[in-house]
């Protein structure tokens, strides 16, 4: 009979908790989770993105309701505890639920700070901690009005930048001399001041706030030096404390938080704390990544390792506000044991300190360029010995060997033919928001968005999600078929199905018919995502592992359109007999019983390559992030026209298997950069030839006559 496990909290800890214990322990627990929120479990991190308008409350929810039942989870929302009986082993919510428990764990997070200060109490003054806040901060800046923001850390920047995205005239105030002095030393705190404050919000450091006033609600904050800022609305975003009240109400032990082992166990045996309201060593935590330790190291002790234990970490600092690169890590106080190595560029808003002891790295602020955070923070982990990079160590990884760069291939005049369309790939990969693409810097196929022929003629290949069709898409292919005469049809290896034979002129005629039948372009003449090729998995095949269809459609669709180096071919297979032929693609996934085996670096052209194994991961979504993570790395070092496993031979399988499998940080950036990419390349260019772009590729040639010369 299994175990009960009552869990206190819904946050992103106990979420991540439940993952690994399902993984670990599956069927060990019955679980019943009681969230004083009333939804499901989402990223407070996304917070900010969701304040400023650039996100939505449903695309940074991490669990939805299905998520709960596919795996026999009670969920409780909008149910806060208010008893916790040791005694008798019960919780009971304030809507008067009692549910018995075997474990506990309390992961009631952390409460926002409030000044005590004439006035606080007032309609207007909010807190920036949880959905709600947002919601109700985005309510308030409809009016277009006056907002104050009393702390100048990390919470309250990001809710200052967010309440001037809406439009609302903001002022930070902030009792320290600079902005996020904890993570920040002056410097760097000067140059972040002056960026805020070009965004249009005020920004007044060594601000005392005496009283919040107005008649019945927020109507003005008065500073000790005398000053007077109206106001509409005010939001406190001045610390943290963890939620230990419940937990000592019970008679658990609590001193800043509630007091547990490495262990995550608090003094009651059955009964264990994680999160923003656990006290580990002394120390207490508000970061995501010990916070997800904490959830690791509790999933393991529930699963029965009790040799899991909590260690602690340094976490760099990342202020999540657009256009603003802030990184900070580590301890740079001064010393006189301690040296330092500066760059300052206050012109470029450049600014890099790192503080070095015994010739290795203690500390790292990083302002304006933070490209190489993770790198510093990989030698401060590793305490790696700097004295032989210490001349260059300031300017990043990618000044240490001093290797002088490649010359130039090529010498003859034929230059711009290779170095137009590689320069045109690079700027369209690195700057997909501000670069327009020079069409006329790309071959014949890329701009006319159809394989040109021996004959003169064109191929067509509409986009098939993971070999996916059904009779309407069928039809409709041929109808068209029909109606232009084209005299080839042939499926291909890609389980699509390519028309071949059609005149320049009759394109966007076919691609309108197509268009209307829900086809977009399948790039099959592209340097990028071509197909996705899938077997029946487990929806049909009797030794299917998981639905390798339905993610070789989700890897597609969430891909499609993406430019690379040079073509690149996918597959998911659903076992390991590989149906799908994945061990020959650039990348492909062996599904098997424990999850999702990736492979990449494939061949099967001029040259024949088996695939290299980069790891195994355990849920469809974290396969999602590896792969597409993998595809940014090879779309930002990859030279122009160099095939994937090329590429991979040449950076080293062991490097790429250290960015994407073992560095989180830097794999969750690689992820974001293909993401914000995707914004401006998920355009169909069919359908925009269709609408007339680019119409004048598509006229036929003009048959010119010639008068006879005169004697």
């Amino acid at each position: 009979m299994s175990e009960r496990l009552v869990i206190i909290g819904n946050g992103m800890a106990p979420g991540r908790m439940l993952e690994h214990l399902l993984e670990q322990a599956p069927g060990r627990y019955t679980v019943t989770i009681f969230n004083a929120e009333p939804r499901v479990n989402y990223d407070r991190i996304m917070l900010s993105p969701v304040l400023s308008g650039e996100k939505a409350y449903e695309e940074i929810i991490i669990h939805g309701d299905g998520w709960y039942i596919a795996n026999n989870i009670t969920l409780y929302k909008g149910h806060k505890i208010v008893t916790i009986d040791r005694s008798a082993k019960t919780v009971t919510s304030d809507h008067g639920v009692t549910e018995p428990y075997d474990k506990l764990v309390i992961a009631t997070g952390s409460v926002p700070f409030i000044i005590p200060v004439p006035g606080h109490d007032l309609p207007g003054v909010l807190t920036y901690r949880d959905l709600d806040d947002v919601q109700a901060m985005m309510l308030a800046a409809q009016s277009r009005a006056k907002a104050v923001v009393i702390g100048g850390g990390l919470l309250g920047l990001e809710a200052a930048a967010g309440l001037n995205a809406q439009g609302m005239d903001v002022t930070v105030l902030h009792v320290m001399p600079t902005l996020m002095e904890r993570q920040l030393d002056p410097a760097a705190g000067y140059l972040l001041q002056r960026a805020v404050e070009q965004r249009g919000i005020k920004v007044i450091t060594k601000a005392n706030t005496q009283a919040i006033t107005g008649n019945g609600k927020v109507g003005q904050v008065e500073l000790a030096d005398g000053t007077i800022i109206p106001a509409t609305l005010v939001v406190m975003a001045v610390g943290i404390r963890p939620n230990s009240a419940l937990a000592k109400q019970a008679g658990i032990a609590v001193n800043r938080g509630i007091v547990v082992d490495a262990g995550m166990r608090s003094n009651d045996p059955d009964i264990y704390a994680l999160g923003e309201c656990a006290e580990v060593n002394g120390q207490v935590y508000g970061l995501v990544a010990p916070l997800y330790e904490m959830a690791r190291v509790t999933a393991s002790q529930l699963a029965g390792n009790e040799a899991a234990a909590f260690v602690h970490m340094d976490t760099p600092t990342k202020l999540k506000v657009t256009g603003i690169d802030l990184f900070s890590l580590g301890d740079f106080a001064e010393g006189e044991d301690r040296q330092e190595i500066v760059l300052r560029d206050a012109a470029a808003g450049v600014y890099k300190r790192l503080v070095l002891k015994d010739d290795r790295i203690i500390g790292t602020v990083l302002y304006g360029e933070t490209a190489d955070g993770a790198w510093f923070n990989d030698l401060k982990k590793k305490q790696t010995d700097i004295s032989e990079m210490r001349d260059t160590l300031i300017f990043g990884q990618s000044y240490q060997g001093g290797a002088p760069l490649d010359p130039m291939e090529w010498t003859t005049s034929c230059g711009c033919a290779k170095c137009r369309p590689a320069l045109n790939y690079y700027l369209v990969c690195d700057w997909p928001d501000d670069y327009a693409d020079d069409y006329q810097s790309r071959f014949i196929n890329e701009r006319v968005h159809a394989n040109i022929q021996k004959d003169g003629t064109y191929s067509v290949v509409p986009r098939m999600w993971g070999g996916v069709t059904n009779a309407a898409e069928l039809r409709a292919i041929a109808d068209v078929v029909d109606k232009f005469e084209i005299p080839m049809v042939k499926v291909t290896g890609g389980q699509r199905i390519d028309m071949l034979g059609i005149r320049k002129e009759d394109l966007p005629a076919v691609w309108a018919d197509l268009g209307q039948a829900g086809f977009v372009s399948g790039h099959a003449y592209a340097k990028g995502l071509r197909t996705v090729k899938t077997c029946v998995g487990s929806d049909w095949c009797r030794f299917g592992t998981q639905d390798s269809t339905g993610f070789g459609v989700r890897i597609e669709k969430f891909m499609w359109g993406s430019w690379t180096p040079a073509k690149v071919k996918m597959a998911v297979s659903g076992c390991p007999r590989n149906c799908a032929e994945a061990t020959c693609k650039d990348v492909g996934v062996i599904c098997v019983d424990s999850g999702y085996e990736i492979h990449f670096a494939g061949a099967a052209g001029l040259d024949i390559k088996g695939t290299e194994v980069l790891g195994l991961v355990k849920t469809e979504d974290e396969a999602l992030e590896h792969i597409v993570a993998l595809t940014q790395m090879y779309r930002e070092q990859g030279r122009y026209l160099e095939r994937i496993y090329k590429w991979a031979k040449r950076i080293g399988i062991p490097e790429i298997k250290r960015q994407i499998m073992d560095d989180g940080e830097k794999r969750k950036a690689y992820y974001d950069r293909f993401v914000f990419s995707q914004k401006f390349a998920q355009v169909d260019p069919w359908s925009e030839r269709v609408s007339g772009k680019d119409k004048h590729e598509f006229r036929p040639m003009a048959s010119v006559g010639f008068a006879q010369a005169a004697e």
